[in-house]
């Protein structure tokens, strides 16, 4: 999982590791271990890339690790609010 994360800083490559990485944490147990790392951070940096593709398809796949398993990520968002919000919050006030 470490290095399909890492795959999105690879301009030529980000679509095919971004599908990868979608299939892979459709798995609870993938998912849960991407959001207790600091992998999930990435993504904040991620969906703002200058190339739009790679940036929606991070969005996608962030989209699809906070919505896919709701009681892990629910445990996820309890034991880490405080700096998800704040890193969410500024990324939406960046893009307005």
């Amino acid at each position: 999982m470490d290095f399909l994360v890492e795959g999105f800083e690879n301009t030529d490559m980000a679509l095919h590791y971004g599908t990868m990485f979608r299939e892979c944490i459709r798995h609870q147990i993938v998912a849960k271990y991407v959001l207790d790392s600091q992998h999930v951070k990435k993504f904040f940096y991620y969906i703002q890339l200058p190339n739009f593709d790679i940036a929606a398809d991070a969005a996608a796949t962030f989209k699809e690790l906070l919505t896919r398993h709701k009681s892990t990520v629910a445990e996820f968002l309890i034991k880490n609010e405080d700096w998800f919000f704040a890193d969410y919050n500024s990324k939406l006030l960046e893009s307005s």
